[in-house]
């Protein structure tokens, strides 16, 4: 670990081999430190000043549980009070007689404290749950950023394309590693939207590491994001016959049967279903989405749907626990109407937007009904921007069960 040699002027200096694990704090492989004598038994005890601080750091952080910041600290007094070196961390990174190579460990820190003043506290928190909880979990956390190229960035996104949504019940507490060894059904698969955030992401770490010198070239730079040919690819509408064959289905136990139509006619999201109160408003009863207190996905889903005439209010308080539901509609689907996977209990949103289309209803109305933001209209208040009457009047001239 450490020995005395001497320089070319004949004067001893001690030289201690940095351990592997604090390679990202000392940001070098070795420490070499003049000891400023010719004498050997002198060499040796000035030596020792310098040894034994760098083996007390060595022995606490092998065994006793440290955090990042508490090692760091450890490592910069020992770096300003003994050896007299500048501890700053861009100084620390900056010196080009360096070996030392940054951690992916380490440059996600570093990159997360510098992205949190430049941004929202919520997208923040994506990023961070994202570098985190996946990243850093696919990506091995001591292993140098330069060693990253072009061949390990593909197989990343290649990781964070089969990897299954985390918000389903049987996916919750699987860790990433464990997610990596199977292969989800298509609907529960993440959405070509979120992988993109993902990418996205990981473009915006590898830019921030170059852009300090953690590593020569950005292997991101030719990374593309994830297209399809239609949006609607991801998820395919079910046809007005198809849905008429899913209510048939489940009509002997109403109050399941009475939530699919509630999806089907509303085009809401499952989510939506759960936190939707049922208000009169204007004379009609509607779906109200626009409390200011739910957390919806965007701006633009803070609504108020109208409800068809063929849903029983009364059996809606019933809905049973969602996660089932959602199973249970999607096996339905499955062994009875389609084998296709493109079509899932989410396909009735796409339905309903497919078919009021095919009825020449407006499209803003469309995206009003379904939450969409859409251009021309100012998207700053979170009530319905049309009267109620006229979504009522499109959402009527919905019949899944002639």
């Amino acid at each position: 670990m450490q020995y005395l040699s001497k320089n070319k002027h004949d004067i001893y200096q001690v030289r201690i081999r940095v351990a592997n694990r604090l390679l990202p704090y000392f940001n070098r492989h070795e420490i070499i430190k003049s000891l400023g004598t010719k004498k050997y038994q002198e060499a040796k005890q000035v030596a020792f000043s310098f040894i034994s601080p760098y083996q007390s750091i060595d022995l606490i952080t092998r065994t006793t549980l440290l955090t990042d910041y508490q090692i760091q600290e450890l490592v910069e007094t020992y770096m300003r009070d003994v050896l007299k070196i500048s501890t700053s961390t861009k100084d620390l990174m900056s010196q080009p007689n360096s070996s030392a190579k940054m951690s992916n460990e380490k440059a996600i820190d570093l990159f997360l404290k510098n992205y949190k003043p430049t941004t929202s506290k919520v997208q923040y928190n994506e990023v961070s749950s994202f570098m985190l909880n996946i990243f850093s979990h696919i990506v091995p956390k001591r292993m140098p950023v330069e060693n990253m190229n072009l061949e390990g960035i593909l197989n990343l996104r290649e990781v964070l394309t089969k990897l299954p949504k985390r918000n389903i019940q049987k996916y919750r507490d699987m860790s990433v590693k464990e997610l990596m060894k199977i292969t989800p059904l298509a609907e529960e698969a993440i959405s070509t939207t979120t992988l993109n955030k993902y990418i996205k992401w990981t473009r915006k770490f590898y830019t921030f590491c170059t852009e300090n010198d953690f590593m020569r070239k950005n292997p991101t730079t030719t990374l593309g994001t994830v297209t399809s040919n239609d949006a609607i690819t991801e998820r395919l509408p079910l046809t007005a016959q198809e849905i008429k064959q899913l209510f048939e289905l489940s009509k002997d136990e109403l109050v399941f049967h009475n939530g699919i139509k509630a999806l089907a006619y509303s085009g809401m999201r499952l989510s939506e279903l759960a936190k939707a109160k049922i208000n009169k408003i204007e004379g009609l009863d509607c779906f109200d989405l626009s409390s200011k207190t739910l957390r919806l996905k965007t701006k633009a889903s803070y609504r108020i749907i109208p409800i068809h005439h063929s849903i029983n209010i009364d059996l809606l308080s019933q809905l049973p626990d969602l996660e089932n539901f959602s199973k249970r509609v999607n096996t339905l689907i499955r062994e009875h109407i389609t084998t296709d996977t493109k079509k899932v209990l989410y396909s009735l949103r796409h339905t309903l937007a497919t078919e009021l289309k095919f009825k020449r209803v407006d499209s803003l109305v469309i995206s009003e009904i379904l939450g969409h933001a859409h251009s021309g209209m100012t998207m700053g208040r979170y009530a319905s921007r049309y009267p109620l009457k006229i979504l009522k009047k499109a959402i009527d001239k919905l019949n899944f069960e002639k």
